[in-house]
């Protein structure tokens, strides 16, 4: 049988979630392969729900923290320090003047102005409702490689995050 979990209250939706728990991977979950210190993931999106959901699903293997703003991504990147950045397209203006584009903006500041090495070097993955080729042109010509389309297969994106991470195998060593 399967194991439930319930979401926190004042964390976004409130939902009830049946997980068949012989059906995760044992290289992730409860296995020595998983770091004691989780990698930080920073998940960027103004929609706190979907940031609550990812956070939920992600919480297993990755040190999650969040932002809404483009402001307090800036803050929250250079704090956390992340080792992966999820970030939507789609944000409150503050750097750009389109919200569409926002998220562009934002990781262009991030990554140039001025460049600080250890944002430079930070993988970052796309995941927006709003994308589109001209989009994907932009965000391939700031060093994103992944892109995903909301809402993301769960399953292809923890394997993205893990390669990016921990290289090739999706492992540490």
């Amino acid at each position: 049988m399967g194991d439930y979990f319930l979401s926190r209250v004042a964390f976004g939706k409130r939902f009830a979630m049946h997980m068949d728990m012989d059906q995760f991977d044992e290289r992730i979950i409860g296995s020595d392969n998983v770091p004691r210190n989780k990698p930080r993931l920073l998940i960027i999106d103004d929609d706190t729900d979907f940031i609550s959901d990812l956070s939920i699903m992600l919480s297993t293997e990755f040190e999650i923290f969040s932002a809404a703003t483009t402001p307090e991504a800036c803050d929250r990147w250079m704090e956390c320090r992340p080792n992966c950045v999820l970030l939507d397209l789609q944000l409150p203006e503050y750097f750009g003047d389109n919200p569409n584009t926002e998220g562009i903006a934002f990781l262009s500041h991030m990554k140039s102005d001025p460049p600080r090495p250890p944002i430079v070097n930070t993988p970052v993955v796309v995941i927006s409702a709003h994308a589109d080729e001209n989009t994907d042109r932009m965000v391939s010509s700031l060093g994103v490689k992944n892109i995903y389309r909301k809402p993301p297969d769960l399953g292809q994106l923890k394997e993205t995050i893990r390669k990016l991470i921990f290289g090739n195998t999706g492992y540490p060593s």
